[in-house]
This record gives C-alpha cells, structure tokens and sequence, in this order.
C-alpha cells in the first residue's frame, strides 16, 4: 500500500509541471473567432508543417480537433498533438482505440458517457458561460467513473485507463464536444479505500494523469466528486492548490442528496443523468453499450442518443 505523503508527492509532481495546467477559457476566447474554410484550412497545414515527417500517423481529423481545442492557434494545437503521440507511443497505445481491444473494460460499467437530450436547447439564462458574455450550454458530454465498479480481477488498471480514452476519441469525434468540452462525475460512493490504494499503484496515477492533461484535445468544464473518502479528500485539496484559481474553480465535491441535488442543477441542462446521480432519465449502459460496439466509427453518438 501506498502512503498518502507518497500520494501527495505523485499529484504535486504531475499538476505542477506546467506544461500540463490547462488554459484559462478567457485567454483562450480573446483569439479570433471561429475562422473561415480558407483560415481553417490554412492552420491545419501550418499545424502539418510543424509536426513535419511526426504527424504520419496523426490524421488530419484529429488534428482538426487539436486546431479546435487551441482555438485555431497552430503552435499549440501542435503541441497537444506533439504530446498525444509522444504518451501513446511511450505507454504503448494505438493513435485509435478501437473496441476490441477495450471491451472487458467497457462492459465492468466503471466508465459511462452520457449525453444531452436530442431536443435539449440551451436556456438562455444558463449559468454556462464560454469565457466571455455568451452563453453555450456548458459541457456537451459527460464521463462518469463508477469507482466502486474498479476490479483488477476483470482487467488491469491500464486498461480501464485506456478505455477512458477510448471514450474520449469517441466523444470528441462530435463537433459540440470539441467546441464545448466534457463534464466529468467521479463516484466513489461504495468504494473501499484501502482496496482502491492496493489497487492503483503510482505507476497507475502518473499513467492517468499524462494520458489526459497536455496529451489530448478535450476541455474540462466541470469535475464532480461524489461521496470522496476523507483520505482522498487530503489529496484532491494539496493537488487543487497547485492549480489555477480558474482550474481549480471546475473541481466541486458532492455528499448526500443535498451534494446530489447540486450536480443536477449543475448538469441537468447539459446531459441526461441518470437516477443513480439525482436525474430521471432511464438509463442502461448495457444496451447502450452493445448499440456502441456494434456501430461504425463516427456514427457513435447518433446511435447512442436514438435509444
């Protein structure tokens, strides 16, 4: 078992390398507005230019979302691309995760991605801003980690980390998304402790961590806690301190139907929670599940939602 000062050590390295502390969404929406077809095009081929002989295995689809991401700025969206290819090669991952090669992990029901409601409008006086006056509906998916559902008999830690990220490719191949970026629900309600410290090794945390912060294209609008052992607590709050004011605003801690209610508030006018989270939509990972195993690339989404 890991000690907590040996924990603490782990996010203070990760979240104070700066490299990895994500944009304020202000900075990033004083650039220009969305570009034109020639604009657009224009910085995809500056970002083809920089990557030079490295960007053959990235397609331009993927670094279309990277340009999205860094609000059309060349240099920095080919850095996120940069550090995408340079985690997966290090941790052994394919540029796209496919399916297969995740489906033990997707079926265990640790990770689900919900969606807004087909008809869902964004209200105007929704409290989701873009970084400047404009309202934009806030987060356009959301990424749920049942943590208790975390087994090491079903399948590895990496694996479950590989299968966020194949979630994740999956998310943002929507444009809204790309635009919008994701919620993500961590749920530790009826996780033990001392089996989730036995369980993931340092080795495992640093994994999650560069797999996701300046490796891949995806804003974080908001990050929900819910029910978080106080152990874990004494992390989240050493790691919250070497972030941004900005950043650390997007992190929120839930406990009880009280916590519950606020997430719903939250996120309600987002995604469709399900009751497990204080929502009411129906929900049943299973079959959406077997209907996203079953589509073609790209046509994810459409098919979750048509259920």
């Amino acid at each position: 078992m890991y000690s907590m000062s040996g924990l603490l050590e782990v996010a203070r390295k990760s979240f104070g390398a700066p490299e990895l502390v994500e944009e304020d969404d202000e900075s990033l929406q004083s650039r220009t507005k969305e570009p034109d077809e020639h604009a657009r095009e224009a910085a995809l081929e500056c970002v083809r230019s920089i990557l030079g002989k490295d960007r053959s295995q990235l397609p331009d689809d993927f670094l279309r979302k990277c340009l999205v991401y860094q609000k059309w700025d060349a240099r920095l969206a080919a850095k996120i691309a940069t550090g995408f290819q340079r985690f997966r090669a290090t941790a052994q991952w394919p540029m796209r995760i496919s399916s297969a090669e995740v489906e033990l992990a997707l079926r265990s029901g640790l990770h689900w991605l919900l969606w807004p409601a087909q008809e869902a409008v964004t209200p105007s006086d929704s409290h989701w801003c873009n970084g400047s006056t404009c309202t934009d509906g806030g987060p356009a998916a959301c990424l749920v980690f049942n943590m208790a559902s975390l087994d090491v008999t079903v399948c590895q830690v990496e694996e479950y980390q590989k299968m966020s990220m194949f979630l994740m490719e999956r998310a943002t191949d929507c444009v809204e998304v790309q635009k919008r970026g994701i919620a993500l629900i961590a749920d530790f309600r009826g996780m033990q402790v001392t089996r989730l410290l036995r369980t993931v090794g340092v080795e495992d945390m640093q994994r999650g961590l560069r797999c996701w912060l300046g490796s891949f294209p995806c804003r974080m609008r908001r990050i929900w806690l819910i029910g978080t052992p106080g152990p874990l607590r004494l992390m989240v709050n050493m790691a919250l301190q070497l972030l941004s004011t900005k950043v650390r605003q997007r992190v929120r801690m839930a406990d009880g139907q009280s916590g519950l209610a606020k997430v719903v508030e939250d996120l309600s006018p987002c995604v469709q929670l399900p009751e497990s989270l204080g929502g009411s939509s129906s929900f049943d990972w299973q079959v959406m599940l077997n209907r996203y195993l079953d589509c073609k690339p790209g046509a994810e989404k459409r098919k979750l939602l048509s259920l």
